[in-house]
């Protein structure tokens, strides 16, 4: 039997790797770079911080819990190039109301909302269209390569955000973070690979793709206890993502680029944790595991209470 290609030889995959990857490196960006220009431009307080990140979060849970027929039910080249180029359009906003000297923390707020909800479109439209690339039996290589691509924008996705607001104005570096978008969107647009169409099921209200995405998860006892797992952790995680901020920007006087770089070792931390993760799965079950880890994560979140803040001192 011959033996196919190597994935990176194919000219589709390649491609759509090429487009994630630097998407990737945009969605990290973004994350971090709008909460570090509500902090360093618009003055944003505690409050202000907070509810950025309920919205972003927010929309994009109703997108994850709404989006799943419509995403099954039309090509996904299409839904990723459009998903690309709103957020190059949305992010733009920032420097040219910037520009204008009318850029609001309510338009920060709205520009995270849109940004978080079109991510998580193309991140299920990401998932949905690699086995129409590379097949089914190539599945498992493939989302190996992207995850471990992925990584390395955890990694260095916050480092170069923070570099690029620590260079540049807050919100013209937003400009360089909305063309990691479009590039993307352009190489997804050249991918000239045939689709296959999808069945497409009767349409229904999105209040209905709500509900019904809410009933089949907790019909299940185990997707239950991971919803509601991840009910608490977004809660709790966006209480300390909408502070982290503000903490090391004003109470550590830390700049950009270090912040960046603080964040960035998360990255460094989730890459080892995805090499033990099966490792201890194995050895204590997967139940302990993800007790043990969420305990270990929330432990070591302790430590960043205790950094000095007076870092000039002996």
């Amino acid at each position: 039997m011959t033996r196919p290609p190597a994935l990176w030889h194919q000219p589709a995959f390649a491609r759509l790797w090429a487009a994630q990857a630097i998407s990737s490196f945009g969605a990290r960006i973004t994350r971090e770079g709008l909460p570090i220009l509500a902090v360093t431009t618009l003055a944003a307080p505690a409050s202000g911080l907070g509810v950025l990140s309920a919205l972003s979060g927010a929309a994009a849970v109703l997108t994850g819990l709404a989006a799943g027929r419509f995403v099954d039910s039309r090509a996904r080249r299409p839904i990723l190039v459009g998903a690309d180029l709103f957020r190059t359009l949305v992010l733009l906003t920032v420097p040219l109301a910037a520009g204008l000297h009318g850029l609001g923390l309510a338009q920060v707020m709205i520009v995270a909302a849109l940004v978080g909800a079109a991510g998580v479109l193309f991140d299920m439209a990401g998932h949905a269209y690699l086995p129409s690339l590379i097949g089914v039996e190539r599945l498992m290589d493939g989302n190996a390569r992207l995850a471990a691509t992925d990584a390395v924008a955890e990694m260095g996705g916050p480092a170069l955000a923070g570099l690029l607001f620590q260079w540049l104005s807050a919100p013209f570096a937003l400009t360089l973070n909305a063309v990691t978008y479009f590039a993307s969107g352009l190489i997804l647009f050249s991918i000239r690979q045939g689709e296959p169409l999808p069945d497409i099921p009767p349409p229904q209200p999105w209040m209905v793709e709500i509900s019904e995405g809410l009933r089949l998860a907790w019909g299940e006892p185990r997707v239950r206890a991971l919803l509601l797992m991840g009910l608490v952790q977004g809660l709790f995680g966006g209480v300390f993502s909408a502070l982290y901020v503000l903490f090391a920007l004003r109470t550590l006087n830390l700049p950009t680029g270090l912040l960046g770089l603080a964040v960035a070792m998360g990255g460094v931390g989730a890459l080892i944790s995805a090499w033990l993760g099966p490792w201890l799965a194995r050895k204590i079950g997967v139940g302990p595991a993800i007790i043990a880890t969420l305990t270990g994560a929330s432990l070591s979140a302790l430590m960043i209470a205790a950094a000095p803040t007076d870092r000039a001192g002996p």
